[in-house]
């Protein structure tokens, strides 16, 4: 009977190791081994990033971040300017374009070509921003950050 007895205990103890150790893994914030890795941080990821761009689109009223953007008269303005004052421009690298986006830092490879100064004059004074030209585009970038704030696209033609 003895032998019976050691039996059944380890048969309970393999039993309970086998199904509370993805219990106990799960509870610790970790993804039980039966689990896709990617399934269950991908909700995460996205609720962290919608929050971050309904903290974008809040600008500038009760203390919270400014983010600088272009007017509609700042389009017409350089459009104007550019039209008089032709700006030769090489085209971006299309692999180098498509990592061009507002909210994204400046993609490595671009160089830093500013406006002109006889068009800064015009524009409104945006401190901590930079007037960058990229391609046919004009970008309004944070010189701290490198992040692209607001893109006017196609305004150099």
């Amino acid at each position: 009977m003895g032998k019976l007895v050691k039996f059944f205990i380890i048969t309970f103890c393999i039993f309970c190791v086998g199904f509370l150790s993805p219990a106990i893994y799960a509870a610790q914030g970790g993804n039980s081994p039966g689990q896709g890795k990617g399934k269950a941080n991908v909700g995460q990821s996205k609720s962290v990033g919608q929050q971050n761009k309904k903290k974008i689109k809040s600008v500038g009223k009760q203390g919270q971040k400014y983010v600088a953007r272009f007017a509609n008269k700042d389009r017409v303005i350089i459009a104007d300017h550019f039209r008089a004052h032709p700006f030769v421009t090489t085209p971006l690298p299309p692999g180098i374009a498509k990592n061009l986006a507002r909210g994204k830092p400046l993609p490595p490879g671009i160089a830093k070509v500013f406006l002109p100064e006889s068009i800064l004059s015009s524009l409104p004074i945006r401190p901590g921003y930079d007037y960058l030209v990229a391609g046919k585009d004009v970008l309004l970038v944070n010189s701290t950050t490198g992040i692209v704030s607001d893109i006017l696209a196609n305004v150099l033609k």
